[in-house]
């Protein structure tokens, strides 16, 4: 009986022989995958510009406090920005692998999508963690001082593991991207991005501004990302046939 591939007909199915050898995705499912890759990165840039207007929270406890009911509203957005862009970058690095396959380095490939899903999974986790700043649950909040603190600094250690991973799968998915459809500008962004990823990991090195600047880099790295999955999705659909 004779071997046959495993395909995504672009609606869901799949279409299997008796002896798979490999899934492919279909120009229509890059075109799905590539739209959340890079809506991902537009809410991440979205959030560096949020997180402009809230600042490095104070360390005082009573200041804290304070700070989290002045900013209610803005951190409220953060964190469905932030929940929702993490879930679409989950789902973007599943593509991107697809579209990687044939990378003449493709384990270097598959360790970059991994580390760029992780991150995404890592990053909703937090934000679940982060909303308990502003979204009460079952009646109770963190409204005192001592909560406020726990909330924040849990938050940025989380982030600082986030942008850790980020910084690692910029790097090595610069280096799979060479010589690939994504083109040369792809893999020197990647690059740009792996450093600014480290810059967010080291807040307090960078300060408020180049925090900012340094998550719009990454920001805008994922959404680049995305839109050439989406520009070239039937020359990458092609060479997984």
């Amino acid at each position: 009986m004779e071997a046959t591939d495993r395909t995504d007909d672009g609606a869901g199915d799949v279409t299997a022989g008796s002896r798979p050898r490999r899934w492919r995705l279909s120009a229509r499912s890059f075109l799905g995958v590539g739209t959340a890759l890079a809506v991902g990165g537009l809410l991440f840039v979205a959030k560096a510009v949020l997180d402009a207007q809230v600042g490095y929270p104070p360390t005082a406890e009573g200041a804290l406090v304070t700070w989290r009911d002045q900013h209610h509203l803005t951190l409220a957005l953060v964190d469905e920005l932030f929940v929702i862009g993490s879930a679409l970058v989950v789902l973007g690095a599943v593509g991107l692998a697809f579209a990687l396959a044939t990378s003449a380095r493709p384990f270097t490939a598959l360790t970059g999508c991994t580390l760029l899903a992780l991150a995404g999974v890592v990053g909703v986790g937090l934000a679940a963690v982060h909303g308990r700043l502003v979204y009460p649950v079952l009646g109770l909040d963190a409204a005192d001082p001592a909560s406020v603190r726990l909330v924040v600094t849990i938050t940025a250690g989380g982030m600082h593991v986030v942008a850790l991973l980020l910084a690692a799968a910029a790097a090595t998915l610069a280096v799979a991207q060479v010589g690939t459809a994504f083109g040369r500008a792809v893999v020197g962004v990647g690059a740009a991005a792996a450093v600014a990823a480290l810059a967010v990991a080291y807040p307090d090195l960078v300060g408020v501004g180049g925090l900012v600047f340094a998550e719009a880099v990454v920001g805008g790295w994922i959404a680049l990302t995305g839109f050439v999955l989406v520009a070239r999705r039937t020359t990458f659909a092609a060479a997984g046939a």
